[in-house]
């Protein structure tokens, strides 16, 4: 209850600066939102107005900017847009809840943040499909699950995700939670190279120098490639 009047205190007090600047309560578009998303800390109180509106799109960019100083403050409003289905809402909150960032004391809650990613999830979030593929291949929070793993995996790379590519091809490369299927790997290791995944160009790399995944043995693909693996992480990192 205390948190509650604390942030009910501090909406009346948004309200009556906003009202003293001469601004009144409009439905700002998506395009004015983001403006105030990237103008940062400063834009807090504009963003709170709109938030406490009910637009989903300023709780969450309120969240995402009160994140790095105000963390509880930012909970709740993103909370109250993935309430709404706000999909890169129920995203963030799924993550920080992943890597612990979501609590004081920087402990995983493994339920809260598949139960967050599902719903960003089905929602169309690709990465959210690709971390919660993750969670099942190593069983975080619950049973290593590997046809689900690959089955999210599946869903990630429909929606053009590189990291899933890499992943799946890694599936059915091993036969781990699919059938065991080198020419699909392939495919996968390629489109996701054409995406510039440094860890596919690399597959492909050793694939051309040792002849695997149904290449022939090839030393100037193999340096060709290894020459993209660089200039991948010339340009991404690693």
């Amino acid at each position: 209850m205390a948190g509650k009047r604390v942030w009910l205190a501090a909406a009346a007090l948004s309200a009556m600066a906003l009202a003293a600047g001469g601004w009144h309560l409009s439905r700002a578009t998506p395009a004015q939102i983001e403006r105030l998303r990237m103008a940062g800390e400063d834009s807090a109180p504009r963003l709170r107005w709109h938030a406490w509106s009910g637009d989903a799109q300023a709780q969450r960019a309120l969240a995402q900017v009160l994140w790095r100083k105000q963390r509880e403050d930012a909970l709740y409003w993103a909370q109250r847009a993935a309430a709404q289905g706000d999909v890169e809402a129920a995203w963030m909150l799924g993550r920080t809840h992943f890597d612990g960032s979501a609590r004081a004391d920087h402990r995983a809650d493994y339920a809260k943040a598949r139960a967050w990613l599902t719903q960003a999830a089905q929602g169309g979030h690709a990465g959210a499909m690709h971390l919660l593929a993750l969670m099942d291949k190593n069983g975080y929070g619950g049973a290593v699950n590997l046809p689900r793993s690959a089955q999210w995996l599946a869903q990630a790379v429909k929606l053009g995700h590189a990291d899933a590519m890499f992943l799946l091809g890694n599936a059915y490369h091993d036969g781990q939670g699919v059938a065991r299927d080198e020419q699909q790997a392939l495919r996968l290791y390629q489109a996701a190279a054409e995406k510039e995944q440094a860890q596919a160009a690399q597959m492909l790399a050793q694939a051309h120098a040792e002849g695997r995944l149904g290449l022939r043995q090839d030393a100037r693909e193999a340096a060709l490639m290894m020459r993209e693996v660089e200039h991948i992480l010339s340009h991404h990192g690693p």
